[in-house]
């Protein structure tokens, strides 16, 4: 692993729980994924390098 790398743990909703399934699950998971690579991409642009 390489000095200074950082993981984050995201916890992913889970639509069937609420009675969300089939393409609407699917569109509600990647819709919030992508949400959240966005803003982590984002915050790394923005961190001063170095």
């Amino acid at each position: 692993m390489r000095q200074g790398t950082r993981f984050q743990t995201w916890v992913i909703d889970e639509p069937s729980n609420r009675g969300i399934d089939g393409v609407e699950r699917m569109r509600l998971v990647r819709d919030d994924i992508a949400a959240r690579v966005a803003d982590l991409r984002d915050r790394l642009l923005a961190a001063p390098a170095g």
